[in-house]
Order: C-alpha cells, then structure tokens, then sequence
C-alpha cells in the first residue's frame, strides 16, 4: 500500500507540472511583479500581453528574441522600454497600429453655437370646391398657399474633453518594424446604371504607429510603411437601347489609395535619434476608365476618366512634434 501510495504521489506531481508549463511564462512574471525587470517575448500573445502591462508593473523592457508577425493593434498605456534586439515585427494587416499613451474622457463643453436666422415658407393648403350648375355637380380641388413664418433658433456643438497621461514614456530600439500593404480593390466587370459602372477607389494603410499621450523615443529603428493599393477599373453601363439612343456610358476609374504613413500623434512627442530611418509607403495607381458600351445603335455613349493618383504617406502628421537629438 505504501508502494502505491508513492507511486501515485508522484505520478500527480507530474502531472501538475505539466499543466503549468504552457503559462509558465506569464505567472512567474505575475509573481515577481516587484523584481521583475525585463522579460523576453517570441509571439504576439506575448508581446500584447506585456505591452499592456496593467498588472505586471515590475516589468521595464520587453526584448524580442524573433521576427514575429502582429495581426491585432497593439496598445502601451504605460512607460516601457521595447528592444527590437535586431528583429522585426511584421504588421499582418494594413489596420495594426501601435497606439503610446492614453487619454480619459472628462465630459463635453460647448465648440460652438450656430445661428440660424428666421424665414418665411409658403404652406400649401388644399381644399375641394363644390360646384353645381343645375345638370350635374362638379368637385373642383382648389390650391391656396398660406405664408409660414419659422422662428430664428441657435444650435449647439459640443466636444469632448479629456486628460491626456503626459508621464508615459515609451522607448522602441535597434530593429525594424514593417507596415502592411493596404487591402487591394477589384476591377468592375459589369453594370446597369452608369453609377454602378464606376471603379472602386483603392485602400490606404493605418498610421503605424499611433501617439496618444506622453513620449515615444525612436532609437535605431527601421519604420517601413506599407502602400495604398491600386483603384479599380471601371466598365461601361448596360442600359436597355433603344433606336436612334445612344449606347451607355463609360465609368470612371476607382482613385488611387494613399501611400501609408508612420506616425499620427496627439498629444505625444517625438523623440528621433539619428539612426531612425523612415519609409512612407507609395500610392497605388490609378483605376482606368472604360470605353461606352460597344454594342450601341446609332449614337455611341461617353468614354470615362481615369482616376485620380494618390499621395506618399507622411513621416509625421505634425512636424512641431519631431525632435531629432
């Protein structure tokens, strides 16, 4: 019996060891919250949840020891030093961002009051008139228009207030950080009306990096946009014809999608060391126009224009934000 005893002791303590090893990573930090200084991530389950270190305040540097690939947003709310450590975090889609800082919603003040001035409008009233002239009756309907007045009146707009977290400070260094191309648009390969005819315009990437609050340094590091996709072709409208009718129109081809852009900040500033390289991403090319339908009668319909071409992303959307040491 003791034999026993012992054996199933142990087979338990194996077992218990076992189930603990898939969140070993995430409790020993939890436990040595208060001593804990840095901790090395190789997943985005890892690196979301120690981004967002809410709970694991001991923690001061997340140190990448592989390229991985984010496919959600990632938020750093709090002071935290991220070290590429040479590699590279791969945006899977082009609506990733990195989001710095926080902010709290206060409530909502007046932005402005509009005026709206009074004016007159005339409100038609009908009436039915009976007429009779000894044969037959007639009901003739007889339109009379009675001038409303409508009082002068104020609108308001309001906007939200909020406190902004200025003490976060947020390092990223020595790696690369590479934004997705935007989501490509198909081209129109059939339409009735003319309004269905015309190309869809291309897709532009998120911002990558997105500055709520506080102080995001950049040290050493690569920052690749990605590029607005190409606008749709366009075809011609298949309206029914009729003789001596033109046949139908050509659309217009989709615009071009932006080129993606680096960073969009709030309240946040922008520390840049000398070794940080930016790349905004490239517009897409424009849709094409399509020729009228090919089969008219008599009169051809009209040719579409091409879409418009795009624009390259920005570095920054407020340069008094960039400062380069």
């Amino acid at each position: 019996m003791k034999r026993f005893k012992f054996a199933l002791a142990k087979i338990l303590l194996v077992f218990a060891i076992c189930c603990s090893i898939p969140q070993k990573k995430h409790i020993q930090a939890q436990e040595s919250m208060n001593t804990t200084q840095k901790f090395q991530v190789d997943s985005e389950s890892d690196l979301l949840f120690f981004s967002d270190k809410k709970d694991i305040k001991g923690i001061n540097e997340i140190i990448l020891t592989k390229d991985i690939e984010i496919t959600h947003p990632v938020e750093v709310p709090s002071s935290v030093t991220l070290d590429l450590n040479g590699h590279t975090i791969t945006y899977g889609n082009p609506n990733v961002q990195i989001s710095i800082g926080k902010k709290t919603l206060l409530g909502k003040v007046v932005s402005k009051v509009i005026h709206h001035p009074g004016y007159v409008i005339n409100k038609e009233e009908n009436k039915n008139i009976i007429v009779t002239n000894g044969y037959q009756t007639n009901v003739i309907k007889q339109t009379t228009y009675k001038p409303k007045v409508v009082g002068a009146y104020n609108s308001v707009v309001y906007k939200d207030v909020y406190s902004y977290d200025d003490d976060t400070c947020v390092s990223i260094r020595n790696g690369t950080i590479k934004g997705a191309e935007a989501f490509s648009v198909g081209d129109k390969d059939d339409a009735y009306w003319i309004s269905q005819a015309h190309g869809t315009n291309g897709e532009t990437p998120c911002p990558m990096i997105v500055g709520i609050s506080g102080v995001l340094k950049l040290e050493n590091v690569n920052l690749i946009a990605g590029n607005g996709s190409n606008g749709g072709n366009a075809t011609y409208s298949n309206v029914w014809h009729l003789p001596f009718i033109g046949g139908g129109n050509g659309g217009h081809g989709g615009n071009a999608g932006n080129g993606g852009s680096i960073i969009s900040c709030d309240h946040t500033v922008v520390f840049v060391d000398k070794n940080t390289k930016f790349i905004p991403g490239l517009p897409g090319e424009p849709g094409r126009g399509s020729g009228p339908n090919p089969k008219y009668w008599v009169f051809k319909g009209s040719t579409g224009k091409d879409g418009k071409p795009g624009s390259c992303g920005y570095v920054i959307n407020n340069h008094k934000k960039l400062i380069r040491i």
